[in-house]
């Protein structure tokens, strides 16, 4: 994979867990009452554990960008392959 391409799909990860960690943030909302500085420490929580289940492993990874981008649901460049 080149760096660019690493680089790409890392930007691409990171925005797609962001999302997600912001909608199950709105869900956790409707459902509970928790205060700002609870809700902060949910929020900080959800971002480590993205970091550390996803973020990180996958810039040790080195194999095809197709790869990670059909198991996260992500579009990818056609002509970005495997070396």
């Amino acid at each position: 994979m080149t760096s660019a391409g690493r680089q790409g799909l890392f930007a691409a990860v990171q925005r797609h867990t962001s999302l997600l960690v912001a909608e199950e943030l709105r869900r956790l909302d409707r459902r509970t009452s928790l205060t700002p500085t609870e809700r902060a420490e949910v929020a900080t929580v959800l971002r480590r554990l993205t970091a550390r289940l996803v973020l990180t492993p996958l810039t040790a990874w080195s194999g095809d960008p197709r790869v990670a981008a059909d198991l996260l649901g992500l579009p990818h460049r056609s002509s970005e392959g495997a070396a």
